[in-house]
């Protein structure tokens, strides 16, 4: 470790991370000058180090903060037609940009072990989301989802990608890792995130 860098141990296995902790952030932040936020993919999180320590410190967004906040930003105001691709477990997470973006997207695609119950919330009829063809509660897409999700890319100008297509974690990776590469072969502007998406890429 270079003179003058401290690293500190996961900061999740500290209860007060999670419960954002006034005490855990007044810790993390003794003996530090200024604070500087890179970590852009848990922003959204109310956690101590993220939410607690700017309170505490004079705080600025890190250069590949600002970077990722200005591509992603492109989203709103995109080149159409505009696919979102949507899979992964956290509905929570995921609902509130299929809101946002049914009144950008052109295409909403939502899969991915949280397609059940994302019919369940009626998100075909209340916002036109398009889902995998056949069993939703599959462990993976099919050839007949990856079909229909190759002609929606070649249509696309502008694409954004996150989450995987069937339980990553478990094996099952077949189409998802063809997704990634229709996406890599894709003519319109492609954006993907996420720690599975980026697994695959």
């Amino acid at each position: 470790v270079p003179s003058g860098v401290t690293l500190l141990p996961n900061l999740r296995d500290n209860p007060g991370e999670e419960a954002n902790s006034e005490e855990f952030a007044r810790e993390l932040a003794h003996g530090f000058d200024i604070f500087v936020n890179e970590a852009f993919s848990v922003s959204h999180r109310e956690h101590a180090s993220i939410v607690g320590v700017p309170k505490i410190l004079p705080s600025y967004a890190g250069l590949r903060f600002i970077e990722e906040f200005e591509k992603l930003s492109r989203a709103f105001n995109p080149t159409h037609p505009f696919l979102l691709l949507l899979g992964g477990a956290k509905i929570e997470t995921k609902l509130p940009l299929v809101e946002k973006f049914s009144k950008i997207a052109d295409t909403i695609f939502v899969g991915g072990a949280m397609a059940v119950k994302a019919a369940e919330l009626g998100l075909q009829e209340n916002y036109g989301v398009m889902f995998p063809t056949g069993d939703l509660a599959a462990l993976d897409a099919n050839e007949e989802t990856l079909r229909l999700l190759r002609a929606k890319i070649i249509e696309a100008r502008f694409i954004v990608w996150n989450g995987p297509l069937g339980k990553y974690e478990a094996g099952y990776t077949k189409y998802t890792n063809e997704l990634a590469q229709a996406l890599a072969e894709a003519p319109g502007e492609v954006i993907v995130g996420g720690g599975d998406t980026l697994a695959a890429i």
